[in-house]
This record gives structure tokens, C-alpha cells and sequence, in this order.
């Protein structure tokens, strides 16, 4: 059984899928370094900000995993 993401968002190939997958890899790389560094920063200057780090530290990681899939998707649709 196929599933096609973009028919369950409800939006078309053309607006919904970024043609430059190099963007896409910059972010997979991109945010989890850059939450290394804010929660390195937010650790100097806020050390009993214990929560935000969490909060930090998550989303960056969700965020590169969702860019993955957006990779995916786009390198899928580039193939089909």
C-alpha cells in the first residue's frame, strides 16, 4: 500500500516540495549544530535554564528529522 504524503496534506508536487535539496541537507546538518551551540551559549549565560535546553535540544532534532523526510519525499517525487 502506497501512501502519497503530499495527497494527504492535500497540496500539489509543484507548490509543495523545495527544489533545491541542497538547502534541505544544509538544514539536516545545519540544525542540530546550531542547537549545540544555542544550548552551549544558553548554558554560560543561563545555567538554571534547564527546560529550555530540553525544549532546544528536541526541537532541533525533530526539526532535522522532518527535513529528512521532506528530503525523501522530494528526492522520491524527483525519481518517480
Amino acid at each position: 500500500m502506497h501512501l502519497d504524503l503530499l495527497a494527504v496534506l492535500g497540496q500539489g508536487r509543484e507548490t509543495a516540495l523545495p527544489e533545491n535539496l541542497n538547502l534541505l541537507v544544509g538544514l539536516i546538518l545545519g540544525l542540530p549544530l546550531l542547537g549545540f551551540l544555542l544550548n552551549g551559549a544558553l548554558s554560560l549565560w543561563q545555567p538554571r535554564a534547564k527546560a529550555a535546553v530540553s525544549i532546544i535540544g528536541a526541537g532541533v532534532l525533530l526539526g532535522a528529522f522532518a527535513t529528512a523526510l521532506v528530503a525523501l519525499v522530494v528526492t522520491a517525487a524527483k525519481e518517480a
